[in-house]
């Protein structure tokens, strides 16, 4: 691979990764908030199955967190990366 091809490549690369990051960190937002709500919800009923359920749906909740913010940090790294490689493959003329 010489290097025009790499940095067409990584500029198809990280412009695929910001565009699907960017969508992807607002659906995992709203389904966060989705489950909170389903957890409040099944915590004021008494029965040990949706007690159980809550119990499940707040520690995906905490997980999700987490995974939330990397992707948030992944996706303001890459926004700056981005423009690199975009302007030098303009400039190699394979953009």
């Amino acid at each position: 691979m010489d290097y025009m091809e790499f940095i067409r490549f990584k500029a198809n690369y990280y412009g695929d990764l910001v565009k699907w990051l960017r969508s992807d960190v607002p659906y995992i937002e709203e389904t966060i908030e989705r489950w909170r709500e389903e957890a409040q919800k099944w915590l004021a009923k008494p029965s040990p199955f949706h007690q159980h359920m809550a119990k499940k749906r707040k520690k995906a909740i905490k997980t999700w967190t987490v995974e939330l913010e990397q992707r948030k940090k992944m996706l303001e790294t890459h926004e700056k990366i981005l423009p690199a490689y975009q302007a030098e493959a303009e400039r190699l003329g394979v953009g």
